[in-house]
């Protein structure tokens, strides 16, 4: 299927291209972000959208051009799937009974993100609490594929993958549990991708298995999705999460030494491999890289390396 939204001009940019224009002095930060926003409404009418602020990222825009800046994402507006916290913004999950949980932090890749210079005003919709893939959303209504109404733009992340799609932003920043980035953006001609578990926190997201739940980036191209992992490369993983870019605890075999994650002073450094500590935490040995992961004791048990 060929998508029709006939993009033109800076909504057809990708984020390298958008970069370009802007240092170059081009297009100003507000210009280019004004000609993403007249594609609001359409996003709106496909149901991609649950929450948005344009005032708000224009005066963010505002104020970048009153100040010279050379973030690698400086002034790219990022759409930002709605169980992923973002400052000031309610995270519903895409259901009526969080819709008033305004979050005051942000979640650590979205910060990331944000050091490295993207505007977050627009959070998207999905199948409530992502566990779908269609993205018939019974709360917020279903999202609608950008070629043809009539039909589903996939899911979980169907409203992140239309707002790339449609031209409002160049990427977004959603999750993967299984397959919820990767489907959608299939559906609607851009990419997604699902990087390695514990490549990126999953603090400030709402869960649906923690052994599966991993950020998904989508954007319009390839080189795009480089340039996002690049920028949150260094990102600290989550509580009892280290992944391959930050340096595992000392090998020990001293009974009794605290936990990593969490102090607790029951937790044994002289593991087994099938062995589950009092605090929940244990040591899995993956291919490449030595990782702690965190485990609720009661529902999820570790499982042997």
């Amino acid at each position: 299927m060929t998508l029709t939204t006939d993009l033109s001009g800076p909504c057809s940019w990708d984020i390298r291209t958008t970069r370009t224009e802007l240092a170059a002095g081009r297009i100003s930060h507000v210009e280019h972000l004004d000609a993403l926003l007249e594609r609001l409404p359409t996003a709106q009418r496909l149901g991609a959208v649950i929450s948005a602020d344009p005032e708000l990222a224009r005066a963010l825009a505002h104020a970048l051009d009153r100040r010279e800046t050379r973030g690698p994402l400086t002034g790219i507006p990022l759409a930002v799937k709605d169980i992923v916290d973002v400052a000031g913004f309610p995270t519903t999950g895409g259901t009526r009974s969080l819709e008033r949980d305004v979050v005051a932090r942000d979640a650590p890749a979205v910060a990331r993100l944000r050091e490295a210079g993207a505007l977050f005003a627009l959070k998207t919709n999905l199948h409530e609490l992502s566990f779908g893939i269609t993205s018939n959303n019974g709360a917020y209504g279903p999202v609608r594929h950008p070629a043809d109404p009539a039909l589903s733009p996939g899911g979980s992340s169907g409203g992140s993958a239309v707002a790339v799609a449609v031209g409002l932003v160049p990427a977004a920043v959603a999750a993967d549990t299984g397959g919820s980035a990767r489907i959608p953006a299939a559906l609607c001609g851009i990419v997604g991708f699902r990087p390695t578990l514990g490549r990126y926190p999953s603090s400030g997201v709402l869960p649906i298995a923690h052994s599966r739940d991993t950020i998904g980036p989508m954007a319009r191209t390839v080189d795009d999705i480089v340039l996002l992992r690049a920028s949150t490369r260094w990102a600290h993983p989550a509580r009892g999460t280290w992944s391959s870019t930050t340096r595992a605890p000392a090998r020990s075999t001293a009974s009794g030494s605290a936990c990593p994650s969490c102090s607790s002073r029951t937790w044994s450094r002289a593991w087994t491999r099938s062995s589950a500590r009092a605090c929940g935490h244990s040591r899995r040995r993956a291919r490449s890289s030595c990782r702690w992961t965190c485990a609720p004791p009661a529902s999820w048990p570790p499982r042997p390396a």
